[in-house]
């Protein structure tokens, strides 16, 4: 079978490219990944999503508008304090801050998630999780690797990651799961069922939060196949520099 899910845009970089950029002269649109239909969508480099400072809400950019909110003040992010390629981030405090979706819950079987963050190596940096489930969650580990957590199961990506602008993606295919890490693949074995998902930047349970910077977070229900995985990276590795 296929690997269908290395990074594959050094092969069709000039496909690649042209698909995202679009025509200066007027010719196809650029490509954004809407047209991947995430089920959640936040773009930190797009100040029209984002409201206030502290951050109150931040809005899905998909069409399911499952915007991100936190009322409380304490507990939000900030944002204009960090940037990756020049582009705004969210910053947290690695205390409490967190943001939760409107829907109670985001679930999936298969999933697509992608990430561009960059973490502060002080403590476990909680990337998304579940408000009612301390057994749905993914993070950065302060030893520099990267876990997820399904259905109770963990997987750990050993990345050794340091203090660096960085994109990482999670992928569920059926049994297997893939964590791709700044184009390095690690895949695994994990059981079938759902997961669900409702916080970002954070979950339920003891060191909960995020701790660094991000920058985009895109959550789609399926797992990607090899053409519109090729065209998610390169969206992103133009876009952020990773």
């Amino acid at each position: 079978m296929p690997n269908l899910n290395k990074p594959i845009c050094k092969a069709i970089s000039k496909a690649c490219s042209s698909t995202i950029s679009g025509s200066a002269s007027g010719g196809a649109p650029a490509w954004t990944p809407a047209e991947l239909s995430p089920s959640l969508w936040l773009d930190a480099s797009d100040a029209s999503t984002i409201t206030g400072d502290p951050v109150s809400q931040w809005d899905d950019k998909g069409a399911l508008g499952n915007d991100v909110t936190q009322g409380t003040g304490s507990q939000q992010p900030d944002t204009g304090a960090d940037t990756i390629n020049g582009l705004n981030c969210l910053s947290t405090t690695g205390t409490d801050d967190q943001l939760m979706t409107a829907a109670s819950a985001i679930e999936y079987t298969d999933f697509t998630i992608a990430i561009v963050f960059n973490p502060t190596l002080t403590g476990t940096a909680m990337f998304f999780g579940n408000d009612a489930d301390s057994n749905e969650y993914a993070y950065f580990q302060s030893s520099g690797n990267i876990r997820i957590k399904v259905g109770g199961l963990t997987k750990t990506a050993t990345t050794q990651i340091t203090d660096t602008d960085s994109y990482v993606v999670f992928k569920r295919d059926g049994a297997t799961l893939y964590i791709i890490v700044n184009g390095n693949e690690y895949s695994v074995a994990i059981g079938t069922g759902s997961a669900n998902f409702n916080r970002v930047l954070g979950y339920v349970g003891a060191d909960s939060e995020f701790r660094g910077y991000m920058g985009e977070m895109i959550f789609i229900p399926s797992a990607l196949g090899t053409d519109d995985q090729a065209l998610l990276d390169t969206y992103i590795n133009d876009k952020w520099g990773v």
